[in-house]
């Protein structure tokens, strides 16, 4: 005769309290060599009763958000390489729709827009540092030389001597995305000097911020930069014909 569906749980109850570790051991021995079978059980049943699951996940969450937070926390910091890379990867292959997502997102966003209308001064001072920051990347290259800072020229000497790369990621970064990165951080007392800084992506640069533990992919890059410097304002017409002569021989 066989057995009813709560006599089985109550007998494999009565196992798990008698030896925990061997149920454990074999459930896990089942998972390691059933990976493909359980994800399509899961994903049948969570088609199956996908509303219900949702409500009950979200209000989980909901009753339980420092715990979530703490999970949360805890896998990232596990999958903390592999999450970066794949994120990097992600942004390069789908950067214009990610751009274009979050330029839609600003003009339909209110509380935004009603941030920047009780704010108009602090937003107004907000941009004006960003340009300064960073609106000569936008810029044509060869316009910059010679009628902005030496520093500036002098990053784009070391993103050309760097083979186009960004340093942190490792994968190359076009001109126009340049952003200019601090190697040790500005708040944990590095400096504005031309060794300190370094070409790379604005998502690598944000993601970055002033962390001196985040995994940079080519640290040799900053060495093989070393030697170059700020140059003087004269020399910059120099720098405009050597940069319009390999635009020339790229040309060819």
């Amino acid at each position: 005769m066989a057995m009813s569906r709560e006599e089985r749980n109550a007998r494999l109850r009565e196992r798990y309290r008698v030896n925990p570790e061997k149920v454990l051991a074999r459930v896990k021995r089942w998972n390691d060599s059933h990976i493909e079978e359980r994800r399509a059980i899961g994903r049948r049943h969570y088609y199956k009763d996908r509303e219900n699951i949702l409500k009950l996940s979200s209000e989980w969450s909901k009753a339980n958000r420092e715990k979530r937070r703490e999970a949360a926390k805890k896998y990232y910091q596990k999958n903390r390489e592999q999450r970066i890379a794949k994120s990097i990867e992600s942004h390069r292959r789908n950067r214009e729709a990610i751009n274009l997502k979050t330029r839609e997102w600003r003009e339909k966003s209110p509380k935004l827009k009603q941030w920047q209308e009780k704010n108009r001064e602090k937003t107004r001072a907000q941009r004006k540092e960003r340009w300064v920051k960073y609106g000569e990347t936008f810029k044509e290259f060869q316009n910059l030389y010679g009628t902005r800072s030496p520093r500036r020229v002098a990053i784009y000497r070391k993103w050309d001597a760097a083979g186009e790369l960004c340093y942190i990621c490792g994968f190359h970064v076009e001109l126009d995305e340049i952003h200019i990165d601090h190697v040790f951080p500005v708040a944990k007392g590095g400096t504005n000097d031309i060794g300190n800084l370094m070409p790379a992506h604005k998502l690598c640069n944000i993601r970055k911020k002033d962390r001196l533990d985040y995994p940079i992919v080519r640290p040799d890059l900053i060495a093989a930069t070393a030697h170059i410097q700020a140059i003087p304002r004269n020399l910059a017409a120099q720098v405009r014909s050597e940069w319009e002569s390999r635009k020339l021989r790229r040309a060819k």
